[in-house]
């Protein structure tokens, strides 16, 4: 009995150890991460001090710096991702081409590149030199940080469909019989239907990629002869 009290007592002050030394290892960590941040938050202001100077709509217009950089963010953003749509309704082409729509849209588009750039600048100028500001702006750059780490790996899991699918075949044209099996089991759950495809492979392996309607189910050959017996 006394052995195991001893034991657990040994095992008592080494956890505390080691404890006190992962508390001590995260705040030296802490302190330096602190210090960088630091000094990277002097470089950045003194970097953006001359470019907050440049002439901007706010030199003009009693607006806030940060309201006219996140218009000028979305009308950006807006000709470059609907440009696609726009070129339906126009013979142009390209963004940057010899024709009337495409040069205005690409007029608009450095016009609010520019607009960013200043206005931004101002903006963060404005917000780094108090502490709240910092706070917002570690806010809002974690947030778009976890958005853009969101928005890769959904494109990743994008590309990695595509490229499943290409190596599988519709169970409609080469296992008609599985793909009715699937119709009636779903009509049964009241859920949509999903798309059943066949893969090339001697291994029983079915998954599904994807949900709801963008739901696919993917079964091997050996897997599908084996259900269809």
């Amino acid at each position: 009995m006394a052995r195991r009290w001893s034991l657990l007592v040994r095992m008592g002050v080494a956890l505390a150890v080691l404890t006190s030394f992962s508390i001590g290892i995260g705040l030296f960590v802490a302190a330096i991460g602190v210090l960088f941040g630091l000094i990277a938050l002097g470089w950045l202001l003194e970097g953006l001090e001359p470019v907050s100077h440049a002439p901007g709509v706010t030199d003009f217009l009693a607006l806030e710096p940060w309201l006219v950089a996140g218009a000028t963010a979305a009308g950006l953003g807006g000709v470059v991702y609907g440009w696609p749509t726009i070129r339906q309704y126009t013979s142009a082409t390209y963004l940057l081409e010899y024709h009337p729509v495409s040069l205005a849209a690409t007029a608009f588009a450095v016009a609010s590149l520019y607009l960013l750039v200043v206005e931004g600048s101002t903006a963060l100028v404005q917000s780094l030199t108090t502490t709240s500001g910092v706070l917002f702006t570690a806010a809002v750059c974690a947030v778009l940080a976890v958005w853009i780490f969101v928005r890769g790996s959904q494109q990743e899991l994008q590309r990695l469909r595509q490229a499943l699918l290409e190596d599988t075949e519709s169970a409609a044209d080469v296992a008609p019989e599985a793909a009715s099996i699937t119709r009636r089991l779903a009509q049964l759950a009241d859920v949509p239907t999903p798309e059943v495809r066949i893969l090339e492979s001697n291994r029983p392996e079915p998954f599904t990629i994807g949900s709801g309607e963008t739901a696919v189910i993917i079964v091997s050959r050996d897997a599908q002869r084996t259900h269809t017996r």
